[in-house]
């Protein structure tokens, strides 16, 4: 006879309440299809931003920031996530593909797509109303987090290419106008908004998860765990007093 035989989770859309707040939260800025030029990344309560395009090094120097090779950040953070036993948790699968494109390093073994992650989320607790589309954004704004205006989706590749033809062409940041200044002030405080953003919900979404007991070992189904009272849309999702604030960085 059949017996049922426990599904062994995907990775990539399961994490632990534990492993999320040691994770590393990861975003790239970039023209598409193309090597990153902003690497912005954060562990536990500190968070790095690298400048991976020679073009941008003055502007990188201005705001005291490392300048590295997209290869050498990468690998540094595989390095890192393998020593101190850390995941790497991005906004779906994008800076893993990415990363594989343009260096040898393999972000995978460590990967935990931050997308499924959150839709996860939906659907087992139905926390909030439903994301009109799945993006960080959407989930941002369901969960009432409120990006400034100035801050919204869009305008980052814009931002970039602003500054990196006004660097090409004039070759110091002191040399750059007033609004190419302000464009890279910008692309930053975008940058840090959404690795912290995303780290805020993914801790978020993981402990309530957890915390409900909805998700047994390899579960694909809402169900109660014994001893908790969790259906599909019942459960009502409590305050987080330990969610940091979200008002712009620097700004």
């Amino acid at each position: 006879m059949p017996t049922d035989t426990p599904r062994i989770p995907n990775p990539r859309r399961h994490i632990t309440p534990a492993e999320v707040a040691r994770a590393v939260y990861l975003d790239f800025e970039s023209f598409q299809d193309q090597q990153p030029a902003l690497v912005g990344y954060q562990i536990e309560d500190h968070l790095h931003q690298v400048v991976t395009d020679a073009v941008l090094a003055p502007a990188a120097r201005a705001k005291d920031l490392r300048v590295a090779t997209f290869e050498e950040i990468m690998t540094e953070l595989v390095r890192v996530a393998r020593q101190e036993h850390r995941r790497i948790v991005a906004y779906s699968e994008h800076e893993m593909h990415v990363t594989r494109e343009f260096s040898p390093v393999d972000l995978e073994p460590f990967y935990a797509d931050g997308r499924r992650i959150l839709k996860r989320w939906w659907n087992r607790l139905r926390p909030f109303e439903r994301p009109r589309e799945w993006t960080l954004a959407e989930f941002e704004r369901c969960a009432g987090i409120e990006r400034p205006k100035h801050l919204r989706c869009g305008h980052a590749t814009a931002r970039l290419r602003f500054v990196r033809d006004q660097l090409a062409a004039r070759g110091r940041y002191e040399k750059l106008t007033r609004t190419a200044k302000a464009k890279w002030t910008k692309l930053l405080a975008y940058n840090e908004l959404d690795v912290r953003n995303l780290r805020t919900l993914v801790m978020r979404a993981a402990e309530e998860v957890d915390d409900w007991g909805c998700l047994g070992q390899g579960s694909t189904t809402a169900s109660p765990a014994p001893g908790r009272r969790c259906w599909p849309g019942s459960c009502a999702v409590r305050s987080r007093p330990w969610m940091p604030s979200l008002r712009p960085p620097g700004l």
